[in-house]
């Protein structure tokens, strides 16, 4: 069996030195931005989490997704 590698996965630091957890690069080359938020009820926590991926957008050109897994989590486990 033969491993095809789907992505490269790194952290993105913007010029204002702003982090996004994940920028990847598909095998085609296309970029994937994601923002992780665990808990999105604190507003500065959002702010600052949006602040970095629009200014990664801004630097990339493409646009980035923010990932809750709380949210995920919490809808997965009420489901049961």
């Amino acid at each position: 069996m033969r491993h095809l590698k789907s992505h490269e996965a790194y952290y993105y630091l913007t010029k204002e030195r702003y982090e996004v957890d994940c920028l990847s690069k598909d095998r085609t080359g296309r970029l994937h931005l994601y923002q992780v938020v665990w808990d999105n009820s604190d507003a500065n926590t959002m702010e600052r989490e949006t602040r970095a991926l629009n200014s990664a957008e801004q630097e990339l050109g493409i646009t980035g997704k923010i990932i809750m897994p709380l949210e995920y989590v919490t809808r997965q486990w009420s489901n049961a």
